[in-house]
């Protein structure tokens, strides 16, 4: 079966059967998985994410915002589309109950900055409740300095 999976960047697995009451192993294979033979498969999906692979970006991505399988099976989890446009990344997060701003802004923002993928400016984060059209918040953070459209008010003194 994990041959069939063929998980990235994870070229082999220790496989042992343990019994009742027993602390040492009755048995221990070792398994060789694809990763070990194809190079493609090979390379783990941090690396395939700060080189820009979308598909390996949302798997981390996922993996950080829903680190309870359990829950994730059961509520369907945090749900993500990311967008880029420009030099932005957008990045919807819906759950059956919007998901928490200070906790999924700054935890994608950081994400992303860590990823530090080239011509990516920013991200702009935003929160809703599964099923709603609009987002209930909205985090941006940019990880260099940005032109801004609208010039900043300088606070005048009496």
């Amino acid at each position: 079966m994990l041959e069939a999976i063929a998980p990235q960047g994870i070229h082999g697995v220790m496989l042992y059967g343990q019994l009742t009451g027993q602390e040492a192993p009755a048995w221990v294979e070792w398994v060789t998985l694809p990763a070990s033979l194809h190079p493609a498969l090979a390379e783990p999906p941090l690396a395939l994410a700060k080189n820009g692979d979308w598909g390996a970006i949302a798997f981390l991505l996922n993996r950080l915002l829903n680190p309870d399988l359990d829950r994730y099976l059961t509520t369907g989890g945090i749900r993500l589309q990311i967008l880029p446009k420009r030099d932005l990344l957008h990045v919807m997060t819906d759950a059956v109950i919007c998901p928490n701003q200070a906790q999924i802004g700054t935890t994608v923002a950081q994400f992303f900055r860590q990823l530090q993928l080239t011509g990516v400016a920013g991200v702009r984060v935003y929160g809703r409740r599964a099923g709603q059209k609009h987002p209930a918040w909205s985090y941006g953070a940019d990880f260099v300095p940005r032109q801004r459209f609208v010039p900043e008010v300088t606070p005048s003194l009496p």
